[in-house]
């Protein structure tokens, strides 16, 4: 699962979020960066407006991936929880004797604007700062500073992902960020853009024991999710 964008109490994205959690069964859920619209953390305390997300979360064995949104939840799911993590924002795995990677997919962003926009909100400045905030007041600072931004797919971006997904050499990859879902096949190869919770409803499932053209494929959530707003 990918670019949910929880935001809180009240919040429609949360609240259909909550909804799929208590009727999923699954060996291990993979949240894929973006899950929540902000995170931060103090200790072994996150965000109490997510709260009932990181109780029901807390059922799960749990792969957690860096999204430019909530790029400290892995530190902290990894932790308390006990969730893999991947290494620089990736994670390998074995899916059924297949080879996997899985991330958020902004490690296809190589432009100039990004990549200073990462280096100064997750260095050690802004961390310090925000550290000596209090729950609420991180809140609405975080919040003013993600807002909702433009969530229209961008052309350029997405062949990147799908270049990159194809550099890994696996058999498979999964990936978010651009809000853009999509199923690619090249030759026993299979790529999926898991998309968003945001307009699309989209997550991506792997069955191994359905045909390997057809173990990793979107699916959609059951109840319908609002658009942000």
């Amino acid at each position: 699962m990918s670019d949910l964008h929880v935001a809180g109490p009240g919040c429609p994205r949360q609240e259909a979020f909550l909804r799929f959690l208590a009727g999923l069964e699954c060996d291990r859920l993979y949240l894929c960066g973006d899950v929540f619209e902000h995170w931060w953390h103090w200790g072994d305390r996150p965000f109490t407006q997510y709260a009932p997300v990181v109780d029901a979360l807390s059922r799960f064995s749990l792969a957690v991936l860096p999204g430019n949104h909530d790029w400290l939840a892995p530190e902290f799911f990894g932790r308390v929880l006990g969730a893999t993590v991947g290494v620089d924002g990736v994670l390998r795995e074995d899916w059924g004797g297949a080879s996997a990677v899985v991330a958020h997919g902004d490690q296809a962003d190589r432009s100039v604007g990004y990549g200073f926009a990462c280096a100064v909100l997750r260095g050690p400045v802004f961390r310090a700062v925000v550290d000596r905030m209090d729950n609420d007041q991180a809140w609405r600072f975080l919040g003013r500073l993600t807002g909702h931004g433009d969530v229209r797919p961008k052309p350029t971006l997405i062949a990147a992902q799908l270049a990159w997904a194809e550099r890994q050499g696996t058999d498979f990859a999964a990936w978010g960020h651009t809000h853009a879902p999509s199923s690619t096949r090249l030759g026993d190869r299979v790529f999926v853009n898991i998309g968003d919770g945001v307009g699309h409803r989209t997550w991506a499932e792997f069955d191994s024991s359905r045909d390997a053209s057809d173990r990793l494929r979107l699916r959609e959530f059951a109840s319908p999710l609002q658009d942000r707003a």
